[in-house]
């Protein structure tokens, strides 16, 4: 069972939800096309929005993963990556976004609708 956080707020509750049988195919199957790249780069660590959390996934992939910013990171832990990928045009977080706008209503709903258009703006969108 993957559960999904938005990653928004230091000090309150972050969105969450759990993935359906099918929506977690469907994300392990995406997480496997994404390619390995040979650098590693930091966890994101900044005010605001720091990208979705996964966590329950299955080896090979560590505890927690995180995506943000067309990069997929297995962390170990806050600090320690074990894996990244690289997603240039950030479809797997795309995809994710409008997996949490079908769970999400209220101010929620209106946080990802804000993502996708700044994704969109940026030209990695839809």
């Amino acid at each position: 069972m993957i559960t999904v956080t938005l990653d928004l707020y230091s000090g309150r509750a972050n969105p969450s939800f759990v993935l359906q049988e099918q929506e977690e195919d469907a994300v392990l199957q995406w997480l496997a096309q994404l390619p390995e790249t040979s650098g590693q780069f930091p966890i994101p660590d900044q005010l605001g929005y720091r990208g979705l959390c996964l966590e329950g996934a299955p080896s090979p992939w560590a505890p927690r993963i995180i995506v943000h910013q067309g990069r997929v990171y297995s962390a170990l832990n806050a600090m320690q990556v074990s894996l990244t990928t690289y997603d240039g045009k950030r479809g797997m977080e795309r995809r994710l976004l409008h997996l949490a706008l079908s769970k999400f209503s209220g101010e929620w709903a209106m946080v990802v609708e804000q993502l996708l258009a700044e994704m969109e703006k940026e030209g990695t969108g839809v």
